[in-house]
């Protein structure tokens, strides 16, 4: 802030001498954005009401100092020393009526805080002297930031903020970001401090903040703390006009960088101009984030934010990977987005070559289209673009799964759980890939710990239904399966753990009920395939997979075709022919066992 001086060095003295005298900081016991948000808008409890021991003209001073106004504050080192002074007078401290030896103690905090007084300000913004140890974080998590205007409908604005920081800071060489989906995951966990967070997201700094925005004014605070001792590294706050809301995130990217000690990166991000269009496209991320019916709601905010600022990049490029999303959140065929995501993804490539997203985009365009090889390179060039990008090293993940390269698959996927540990998506995957490579035990271990935190999530259910049957835990399998969504997919492969376990009477009747559901439903022949493989019938399966490939359903995305519950028509040649169609290797997945590792 330009209008900062003296004083607000002043108010962190206060901080510093409000512990060393109550033995604890202000707002003590509170969760990390509380705390922060109570600095901008509390007063702590005085000191004489915490600590009353302590002199009157001390403990005066002390809450002076944490004035939320700067006028009412010292105004300058000479007010504060003066004070102290006193405290070392030995006629003072008889009059007060205290133990000498207590008072000792106090003369010598008081002359500390005296020297402290004179080097503070200069100590706060002197770079690092000759030979020290700079602080060398390699992994950060930005927390969501806390809207201090109270208004629920402007959630999304401060999450915003938090989002363009972690983008900014996914560009910087050397620096891992933990992923968006973790770090908002602990919004309500008030019971973790900084280390415990720091511990869960394998990071060495945390970011947080907190947000006001109040007609054309932005207020924004931030502070970066080290994990391992839960010291601050670095903190500011801005008043600015809303508009000069990119120049504060650049301000912050800027100010944690040079606070690690590390190098910018040389990429520029692209942003807008059109506030307007800049708040369109925030409430479209937030909706995505969220899946579901957030999805197709995203798909209408990028697009507003487009049709106010055409040169918009980044919202092209969410705009391609919100459409490839729409096939699995919203029953729409991915034939049917294929054109609109590659035009969005090659608008935003055209304006910014660098924006991740649009590769991401693009990769799930092609391999929904079955052009795998196409589609791989644009996830490599997503990774290029954001190697912190949890969303890219998932879905990659899953695409090298396809393919079956799974020792890849894993690597990938291993990623993905490091970045995002918050994430049942990336914790199943990762377990279906170790069950892939032979490693039932440990999958199922992942799995039950992802019970634990993620158990309303389908993927998680189904993919533990999956692997207790395969473990011949027949009575769990059947138990998970029932849970499962009915929605048209993963009913289906409820349908086929059902039937595996022997409810051959339970599969059927979803059989019937799948039959009777107008052809043109989306992933209809892929459930109905699972359902058949469930019962035995594996040509009436196969002959599903034949009409999915002509329906345009993303089969392979569903059913990997490594999966073993294809080794029984392996050597058939109509499963060869549906392999061929579907642009994967026949050879290759034709193959006793597809070289997996033996059971």
């Amino acid at each position: 802030d330009p209008a900062a001086d003296k004083r607000v060095d002043f108010y962190s003295f206060g901080c510093v001498a409000y512990e060393l005298f109550t033995g604890h900081p202000p707002f003590f016991g509170r969760a990390p954005q509380a705390i922060l948000a109570a600095h901008l808008t509390e007063v702590p409890p005085p000191v004489e009401t915490v600590a009353p021991d302590v002199p009157p003209h001390v403990a005066k001073l002390i809450d002076r100092c944490l004035s939320k106004s700067a006028g009412d504050r010292p105004q300058s080192g000479r007010e504060i020393l003066e004070v102290l002074d006193a405290v070392q007078s030995p006629h003072r401290i008889d009059a007060i009526g205290k133990k000498r030896a207590d008072w000792r103690m106090l003369a010598g905090a008081g002359a500390l805080l005296a020297v402290m007084v004179v080097g503070y300000s200069f100590a706060r913004r002197a770079p690092a002297a000759a030979g020290a140890t700079p602080v060398r974080a390699k992994a950060v998590a930005v927390l969501p930031f806390t809207d201090t205007g109270g208004e629920s409908s402007e959630a999304y604005f401060a999450d915003g903020m938090a989002d363009e920081l972690i983008a900014a800071l996914g560009k910087v060489p050397e620096l891992s970001v933990a992923s968006r989906r973790s770090a908002f995951a602990l919004r309500q966990r008030s019971d973790l401090d900084i280390p415990s967070i720091g511990r869960l997201l394998h990071v060495d700094a945390i970011l947080e903040g907190t947000v006001r925005r109040a007609g054309n004014r932005l207020r924004v605070t931030a502070q970066l703390t080290g994990t391992t001792d839960g010291l601050a590294l670095w903190s500011d706050s801005y008043e600015r006009d809303a508009k000069d809301v990119f120049a504060v995130q650049d301000d912050i990217t800027r100010s944690i960088v040079g606070a690690l000690r590390l190098r910018l990166g040389t990429g520029q991000r692209q942003v807008t101009t059109n506030l307007s269009a800049y708040d369109d496209y925030l409430r479209g991320a937030y909706a995505l984030e969220q899946r579901g019916p957030g999805v197709r709601q995203s798909v209408e905010l990028f697009n507003s934010a487009i049709a106010k600022d055409s040169s918009f990049a980044r919202a092209y490029g969410k705009l391609s990977e919100a459409l490839e999303f729409l096939p699995y959140f919203a029953g729409v065929s991915a034939a049917s987005l294929e054109l609109r995501a590659v035009t969005a993804a090659n608008k935003a490539l055209a304006l910014d070559p660098s924006t991740a997203e649009a590769h991401i985009g693009l990769a799930l365009a092609l391999g929904h289209a079955f052009r795998w090889r196409e589609s791989d390179r644009h996830f490599q060039l997503a990774i290029a673009a954001d190697s912190n990008n949890a969303v890219a090293r998932t879905q990659y993940g899953r695409h090298l799964l396809h393919q079956a390269r799974i020792p890849e698959a894993i690597e990938q996927l291993k990623r993905g759980v490091t970045l995002d540990p918050l994430s049942g998506t990336q914790v199943g995957w990762l377990a279906y890939a170790h069950a892939l490579n032979g490693q039932l035990p440990l999958a199922l271990g992942e799995l039950a710990t992802a019970r634990e935190k993620f158990g309303g999530l389908d993927l998680v259910r189904q993919m533990s239904a999956q692997m207790f049957l395969r473990a011949g835990k027949n009575s769990q399998a059947i138990e998970l399966a029932r849970t499962i969504s009915s929605t048209v997919g993963f009913h289906g492969q409820g349908c086929y753990v059902l039937g595996k376990a022997g409810e051959r009477e339970e599969s059927s009747a979803i059989i019937r009920e799948m039959l009777a559901l107008p052809d043109t439903t989306w992933l209809k022949h892929t459930a109905l395939a699972y359902c058949y493989f469930g019962i035995g019938d594996n040509d009436k399966a196969l002959r599903q997979m034949e009409l999915a490939f002509q329906a345009r359903e993303i089969t392979p995305k569903w059913m990997p075709f490594g999966d073993p519950l294809f080794d029984e028509v392996r050597g058939s040649p109509r499963f060869a022919s549906v392999v061929h169609n579907f642009g994967l290797d026949e050879k290759l997945f034709t193959s006793p066992n597809l070289g997996r590792p033996a059971k």
